[in-house]
């Protein structure tokens, strides 16, 4: 079950968000690419393009491979 600070993996383990994971996560719809997810940010935290692009690619890699999030293909992208 989901805690106020945390996401859980699995019954022994809490993923925590803070910073901009938490923003990235709050943003996640399935809805927005990363370019459009980048964008918000750059525009949020007034931080350079390509280290937050680092950033956000980072942070979803790692939730990709703790299945705590899937990717979405955009059918009309085709």
């Amino acid at each position: 079950m989901p805690t106020p600070n945390g996401i859980p993996h699995n019954r022994n383990e809490v993923f925590k968000l803070g910073g901009t994971g938490r923003v990235v996560w709050d943003v996640l719809d399935g809805k927005r690419d990363v370019n459009a997810l980048v964008f918000k940010l750059v525009n949020r935290f007034e931080a350079e393009e390509q280290l937050i692009r680092n950033d956000v690619e980072k942070f979803l890699k790692e939730l990709l491979q703790r299945h705590l999030i899937f990717e979405v293909v955009n059918p009309n992208l085709s």
